[in-house]
């Protein structure tokens, strides 16, 4: 563990000189090395197998004053952007931030870290994300990490299910394509890499209040981390009327201007179409 800490210390002064950032004071630099130590996916840990991990802590000496936020994720730049968002959204603006991208290799005996470049999807690769707030503007953290940890798993639940999303919404389009062709065209034009996709909900019923077959994917899948990220979203669903024609319908929801960390509209779309008789 020794051998790995000194790893970990270089990697983090060389990550700190490769953004040409001023070396912290040593209280601060011991912070980060000791969040980056917890946070590190070591194969004894139970924590290890999550994917996503954030850890935080309140600094004061002499003038420092403020909370780190140290987040391990996923070497993919959605986390990266989500959390942005965030920060965007709540007016909160970092004092600092650091980004380093690692990968940990281990045997029987050993295990070692190393610093690795951003974005090449490698299956080792994580990312630590260190943010510095400002304890004077934000009281305590409590609330934003809580809302931090929201982000995190809403963007792994989207990541996650995009594949099964993106291949069910071009199923649909074939649907659509006797029906309403014009629709089924803009469907797949939406489809291709033009939209970000944050959930679906699919259900076939004669009545839509009351699905016999419902299947969640995305954010969807799970209501506590949707009702933090949109809340309310749910409830409106519900109360909406059962469709009565084919095709696509946008739909206008108050919760929808309020997602948690989207920094531009979020957008509501139904799709309905009659298969075997049943919507």
């Amino acid at each position: 563990m020794r051998t790995l800490r000194k790893q970990l210390l270089a990697l983090i002064e060389e990550a700190r000189k490769q953004h040409q950032l001023d070396t912290p004071p040593p209280r601060l630099q011991a912070a980060l090395l000791h969040d980056a130590m917890q946070l590190l996916p070591l194969p004894s840990r139970p924590t290890s197998k999550k994917r996503t991990a954030l850890i935080a802590q309140t600094l004061t000496h002499n003038n420092m004053h403020r909370h780190i936020v140290f987040i391990r994720c996923p070497d993919q730049a959605f986390y990266l952007d989500a959390i942005k968002g965030y920060l965007i959204k709540q007016n909160i603006q970092p004092i600092a931030q650091q980004t380093m991208v690692m990968s940990l290799h281990c045997d029987t005996t050993s295990c070692q870290v190393e610093l690795r470049q951003p974005e090449h999807q490698e299956e080792h690769n994580f990312m630590f994300i260190a943010l510095h707030i400002s304890a004077t503007l934000v009281k305590g953290y409590q609330k934003m990490t809580r809302d931090m940890r929201a982000v995190l798993h809403a963007v792994e639940l989207s990541i996650h299910d995009f594949p099964n999303m993106t291949q069910q919404l071009d199923q649909i389009a074939q649907h659509l394509e006797k029906q309403v062709p014009a629709d089924a065209e803009l469907l797949r034009w939406m489809n291709d890499g033009r939209y970000l996709l944050f959930g679906m909900h699919r259900f076939h019923s004669s009545d839509a209040t009351a699905p016999k077959h419902s299947q969640r994917l995305g954010l969807m899948r799970n209501k506590q981390t949707l009702e933090q990220i949109i809340p309310d979203i749910h409830k409106q669903l519900l109360m909406l009327p059962p469709p009565d024609s084919v095709g696509l319908t946008w739909l206008h929801l108050a919760a929808a201007e309020h997602h948690l960390y989207n920094t531009t509209r979020v957008k509501v779309l139904r799709i309905s179409w009659q298969q075997d008789g049943l919507w």
